[in-house]
């Protein structure tokens, strides 16, 4: 008989190599899931500031005119031009430009409703991420007089 019984046998060696990839499968599937999280949440945020942004120029702009100079808006083919004193805001299919420059390529509505002369509705949607929803801001403006 064999008195030094130093070493593992083969079964152990399996059942080791057994727990030490399910141990590696789970890490790296909770890995893999916190990463596509962080990608998800990373469009949504950049979604939400692009409307955020959009709205904020837009409302900054239109504080700057008056019921007098007011606003003018054109809808042709798809294309929006809202005229606000020396500015001109342009929204075609995804894209929104202020006087030419894009301020958003995120952008899928921008309404502009002015129910009288001294006040105005404006609702900017994002595109759809990821998951299927949008960001949406609305406001309501009045013109000074």
């Amino acid at each position: 008989m064999i008195k030094n019984e130093k070493g593992i046998t083969l079964v152990e060696l399996l059942a080791a190599l057994a727990i030490l990839s399910i141990i590696l499968l789970l890490v790296g599937s909770a890995h893999i899931f916190g990463q596509r999280q962080y990608f998800e949440q990373n469009k949504t945020i950049q979604l939400q500031d692009e409307v955020r942004a959009a709205m904020s120029q837009l409302t900054t702009d239109v504080r700057k005119v008056t019921a007098d100079t007011g606003a003018t808006v054109t809808r042709t083919n798809g294309t929006t031009t809202l005229t606000l004193g020396e500015n001109n805001y342009t929204h075609q299919a995804s894209t929104l430009k202020r006087n030419g420059v894009v301020i958003s390529d995120y952008i899928s509505t921008f309404n502009w409703e002015e129910p009288n002369e001294r006040q105005i509705n404006i609702e900017i949607e994002s595109t759809l991420n990821d998951k299927g929803k949008r960001a949406t801001l609305t406001t309501t403006v009045y013109f000074r007089r």
